[in-house]
């Protein structure tokens, strides 16, 4: 069996505290932060970064995106923007290219 870590601290020390949505609840016993033994979510921070950096470069649109990396949109087209414009914000090479006009 694995052993159980807090997710806020990384203790080992915990204690039962009840059930939540069918899961077992746990409270850490070193910072009494209550937590749930499951599975992270999402997706990768690569997988995003490389979707970011494909419509970024502007040779990708939202959907061919989605249909590269073979997933249900993950980014919004909003967060996808928004992060579009920190990219080039922080990349002057893209700027001087041209890439920098939003739909």
């Amino acid at each position: 069996m694995e052993e159980i870590h807090c997710t806020r601290c990384g203790g080992s020390r915990y204690v039962k505290a009840g059930k939540v949505r069918g899961l077992q609840r746990s409270r850490c016993g070193e910072c009494g932060y209550f937590f749930t033994d499951t599975a992270a979510c999402g997706k990768p921070a690569s997988m995003k970064a490389l979707a970011v950096l494909l419509y970024a470069l502007g040779n990708a649109s939202f959907g061919m995106i989605v249909r590269l990396l073979g997933v249900i949109p993950f980014l919004n087209r909003p967060c996808l923007c928004r992060l579009r414009l920190a990219v080039l914000q922080h990349c002057p090479r893209l700027v001087e290219s041209g890439t920098n006009d939003l739909e």
